[in-house]
Formats: C-alpha cells, sequence, structure tokens
C-alpha cells in the first residue's frame, strides 16, 4: 500500500457523501432527523488528512512549519465564509423581522467571524444549531481543532514518540471525550447544548488523527486487512444510513450516535485509502462524485442561509413544491459562484505557504 497521502480522489466522495447526508438533514423531513451525522464525517475526515499530512511534513523535515500550517489553512478557510458574511450583514435587514431579530443575527455574525459559534450556549445563552448561521458551529469546532492540534504534535513532540503508544494515547483521549460528552446529556441540570463545545467534539477528530497514525507507521496490519474488505466501508454506509433514517431515536443518546458515526466514516475512509482499486474507491472517484465533494465546502457555507431565508416560515402561502425549487437553484447559481470565484482563486495562494 502507497503509505504518502498524495490526492486520492475517493476522499473527495467522502466529501460529497457527508454534504448529502447534511442536505438531506436541513431539508426538515422527518425522515432525515438523522443527517447532522454528515458534520461528524466531515470531523473524522479532517482528522485524518491534516494529522497524515503533518506526518509527511515531519518526515521530509524533522519538523511542522507553524506559519505554513495556518497559512494554507487561512487560505484555504477564510475567503468563502468572509465573503458570505459580509452578503449576509448587508441583507441583515433585510432578511429579518424586527430589531430583536436583526440584533440576533448581528450577534451570529459576529461569533461566527470569529469562530466561537459553537460557544452559543455559553456566551447567548442559545443553541447552536438554530437560525441562519447554525451550520457555522462545525466550522467554529475544525478551526479550534486546526489550532490545538499542531502545537500538540510540536510540543509534545509526538512523530518522535513510538507509534503504537502515540495511537494508544489518542484512543484513551477520545474515550474519555465520549464518556464526558455522554454526562452533558444524562447528568442533571447539565446543558446538553454543551456538547458543541470544540472539547466534547473532538473525539471525532481523533479517531480520524489515530487512523492516519495507524497507516503512517503501519502498526496495524490486521486493522488495515479488515478495512481493505469490501463488506468494511459496506457496514459503514449502512450505519450512516440506519442512523439517517432513525435520527429521531439515536438524538436521544446523542453521545453514542457521534461514536458509531464516526467509526462508521473511519471505517469508509480507511477503505478508500487502503484499497484504492475496489469497486467502491473506483465509484466515490467517479467525476460527478468528486466534483460534489470539491463544492462540499461552498454547498455547506451557504445552503443554510439561503434554505432558512427562503422557507415556509416566513412565507407560509407559497407552494413547498415552489419553495424548493427556489431553494436549490439559488444553492446551485451561489455555490457555483462561490466556488470558481472565491475559493478556486484563493486556493492558488496556498503555493505561497508550500516550501
Amino acid at each position: 500500500m502507497e503509505r504518502s497521502l498524495g490526492y486520492r480522489p475517493g476522499l473527495d466522495g467522502v466529501r460529497a457523501v457527508a454534504i448529502g447526508l447534511v442536505l438531506l438533514n436541513h431539508t426538515g423531513l422527518s425522515l432525515f432527523l438523522g443527517g447532522g451525522n454528515g458534520v461528524i464525517v466531515f470531523f473524522v475526515l479532517s482528522g485524518f488528512l491534516i494529522t497524515k499530512l503533518m506526518l509527511e511534513e515531519w518526515d521530509r523535515t524533522s519538523t511542522v512549519s507553524i506559519r505554513g500550517f495556518y497559512g494554507r489553512r487561512a487560505v484555504r478557510i477564510l475567503p468563502a465564509p468572509t465573503v458570505m458574511l459580509i452578503v449576509l450583514l448587508i441583507l441583515s435587514g433585510a432578511m429579518t423581522d424586527g430589531a430583536a431579530a436583526h440584533r440576533h443575527l448581528l450577534k451570529e455574525i459576529l461569533l461566527s467571524a470569529t469562530y466561537l459559534t459553537n460557544m452559543k450556549p455559553l456566551i447567548l445563552g442559545t443553541s447552536p444549531f438554530d437560525d441562519y448561521l447554525g451550520h457555522m458551529w462545525s466550522l467554529a469546532v475544525e478551526e479550534q481543532f486546526y489550532l490545538v492540534w499542531p502545537l500538540l504534535i510540536i510540543g509534545l513532540g509526538l512523530p518522535l514518540r513510538k507509534a503504537r503508544s502515540v495511537t494508544r494515547g489518542i484512543g484513551v483521549v477520545a474515550i474519555v471525550i465520549a464518556v464526558v460528552r455522554l454526562g452533558l446529556y444524562y447528568l442533571p441540570g447539565l446543558d446538553p447544548d454543551l456538547a458543541s463545545i470544540s472539547l466534547f467534539s473532538f473525539d471525532a477528530f481523533a479517531l480520524g488523527a489515530g487512523l492516519s497514525w495507524v497507516f503512517h507507521h503501519n502498526t496495524l496490519p490486521r486493522l488495515e486487512q479488515w478495512l481493505a474488505r469490501p463488506s468494511t466501508p459496506l457496514l459503514g454506509l449502512a450505519v450512516l444510513f440506519v442512523d439517517l433514517v432513525a435520527g429521531k431515536y439515536t438524538h436521544e443518546i446523542s453521545s453514542l450516535f457521534v461514536v458509531y458515526c464516526s467509526l462508521a466514516a473511519a471505517a469508509i475512509i480507511g477503505h478508500l485509502f487502503v484499497a484504492p482499486e475496489s469497486r467502491l474507491s473506483m465509484l466515490a472517484s467517479l467525476p460527478p462524485v468528486v466534483l460534489i465533494g470539491k463544492l462540499s465546502y461552498s454547498i455547506y457555507l451557504w445552503h443554510n442561509p439561503i434554505w432558512v431565508f427562503v422557507s415556509t416560515n416566513r412565507y407560509p402561502d407559497t407552494p413547498l413544491v415552489v419553495l424548493t425549487a427556489i431553494e436549490w437553484s439559488a444553492t446551485v447559481v451561489v455555490v457555483v459562484i462561490s466556488y470558481w470565484g472565491i475559493e478556486k482563486p484563493a486556493m492558488r495562494l496556498r503555493k505561497r505557504f508550500v516550501s
């Protein structure tokens, strides 16, 4: 198996699956209440990719460039949401009814701009998942992971330690976080929305990071053999599908739901890495699937404010089929503009941060 990451189109296929789950969840149909597990797939994939790239950089240079890491992340992540927030700020008066709603949206924009949306339970005392910018909670969690994880890798000298010990340590951290999050849901007097705070979501990232450590150092060959089986990713997809259609039940055990969806995502990602020539890898690498994966960031950013605005809550007399057509067509147009007009030009700047 090729140990270096390189470009693997199948991983864009994973992004396509993740954004598909999110979109199904945000349709509001009761059948798809579990589609939030798409965010968990993004978390595991981020932990896997970021860690693998840093390990490969360490092998080449015996260090990880903090300037290069944060520079690449900033160029990749910041331009599109910055434009989105500016647009919402300009249109905020037209998108809200009344002074109170307008002030609330302005607070949301400020929290999103500073990547603190996941802290809304502490700052505003409200749920982080509601309103025009509720989806920004996951981007806040990712940014906070990116802020902390490379500093830990360098500060603790993790690449210099035994690979098995590091993998076990990451596993222990993931388990502890999952147990703490479980307490948030069941201990009386605690707010379950506090689970949106980064620390309580980091187990998904940790699982992806641990998986990349295993692959990079070839510490668990039996795991790689199991992941290479055609049935393994199918089992992962089945778990995500069952959660998608049984969301109203799985959300009652939200801590465990994050765990088994994380494991399912890791199984799919691991298979695509160790078996790039399998049938599923080929399907995930088909051009239309890869294109959706590449567009997934812009889709995630823009769909939620569009869908919240063009909704039955604001236009109760408009037929649902008309609203749905407007939602999807507007999203497609804005996503195309965002990807080719903002993301692609910004990504060309990444070369300045690559030695």
